[in-house]
């Protein structure tokens, strides 16, 4: 006789076409409106039981109903990539691609429903490479069905994730991890979580009604060999793996798009004499970056110098203007600096064009001409570091 004490809790518990179903941890079991006579759900028992191998690649904790249909998340590993993270770990989390599968009542299996959602989203509040699980969408979360659309909600990292036409069509609707940065024409957001080694960028051209992450997280031009804990030896098991480059950054220090989707991102790293990409740029609003390196351009040196910060960027001609600053420690007497600098607008030639150890930080750029312009900055008082104040500048030599 079927006893259910011996399972512990109970995950979920729904009705198919007036029959109660349970599931206990991760096994259906069902009976009659009386809750007596409990049988296994399926009438092959090893069928889809958690202590055999027919399930695997079913999330089977998460069983949810629609319209008396039954549906489990499904996921499965993507060979060929791996999940950004820090890059001097040689193991990096797998790329899960996710779905929904059907029960076929006709063939008594579960069938794929609608076409895999590939998690190219990460931002979870934990480092990827210690803690997997909270990564995925829809792999370790809860659902909730209201009336014909299913919300599912993403563990650590808070985002949300839609569907309203039964499974058949994702949306990521919430991005509570990200920071607003950059607004175009009044609709288009772009927001980016600040979280070390978790840079991601996600943008809405519906108000913010929907999010859609943009597709940097897997750079396959620049696919490079991690090198393994403890050992110069390179760890050949990922070799042919994909990682990221924005993963070396520690914090997003530039980002800059303009209306026309031309535009670029850096960040700082403790990694720069690598000589790996520092510099990403691209072409499309944020959908895809291309990844470059630029010898002379520096955010940060790991804890040999101050961090530094960006002004924004203005765009003249064919030239993006910025300034990069110092940001000394408060409890640290020294001097503060800027450095100009100046950037083709098809991302080829960068150049410093000005660099200033004159106690002081630039903050915004009003500019429409490169040999005049008006700058708003943060001096300090030569006599007394600790004493700021604000000025207006304006042209090169002022």
């Amino acid at each position: 006789m079927f006893n259910p004490d011996a399972f512990g809790s109970i995950n979920n518990a729904f009705l198919i076409k007036g029959q109660p179903v349970f599931n206990f941890e991760g096994n259906l079991y069902t009976c009659d409106n009386e809750f007596n006579n409990w049988r296994y759900y399926f009438s092959d028992t090893s069928l889809y039981n958690r202590y055999g191998k027919t399930y695997f690649g079913l999330y089977i904790w998460l069983y949810f109903n629609i319209k008396n249909d039954l549906f489990v998340p499904y996921y499965e590993h993507d060979t060929t990539k791996r999940i950004k993270g820090d890059p001097f770990q040689n193991n990096q989390p797998l790329i899960y691609k996710f779905g929904i599968h059907k029960f076929d009542t006709l063939t008594n299996r579960f069938e794929p429903y609608n076409n895999l959602f590939c998690d190219n989203y990460y931002a979870s509040k934990y480092h990827p490479s210690d803690e997997q699980s909270s990564i995925g969408i829809l792999f370790r979360a809860s659902n909730t069905v209201f009336q014909d659309s299913i919300i599912v909600k993403a563990g650590s990292c808070k985002s949300i994730v839609q569907s309203r036409d039964s499974c058949k069509t994702w949306e990521l609707i919430s991005n509570l991890s990200g920071t607003p940065k950059i607004i175009l024409n009044d609709s288009t957001y772009f927001y980016i979580d600040n979280k070390p080694f978790h840079n991601d960028i996600n943008r809405t051209t519906d108000y913010g009604v929907t999010f859609h992450p943009t597709e940097f997280g897997l750079d396959t031009v620049n696919a490079r060999i991690i090198k393994s804990n403890g050992s110069s030896k390179y760890d050949t098991t990922y070799r042919l793996m994909c990682i990221t480059y924005f993963n070396l950054y520690n914090e997003p220090k530039l980002f800059y798009i303009d209306e026309s989707g031309k535009g670029f991102f850096a960040g700082s790293t403790d990694n720069e004499y690598l000589d790996l990409p520092n510099f990403a740029f691209t072409l499309d609003g944020g959908k895809h970056f291309k990844f470059k390196y630029f010898k002379n351009f520096i955010f940060q040196f790991g804890d040999r110098v101050y961090p530094r910060f960006s002004s924004n960027v203005v765009k003249i001609d064919d030239k993006y203007l910025f300034a990069m600053s110092s940001l000394y420690p408060y409890f640290i007497r020294d001097t503060s600096n800027y450095t100009i600098f100046m950037l083709d607008t098809n991302f080829e030639t960068f150049s410093t064009i000005q660099y200033e150890n004159k106690l002081s930080m630039i903050h915004y750029f009003l500019a429409d001409d490169l040999q005049s312009y008006m700058v708003f900055m943060t001096t300090q008082d030569k006599d007394n570091l600790f004493n700021l104040s604000f000025e207006i500048q304006k042209t090169q030599d002022s």
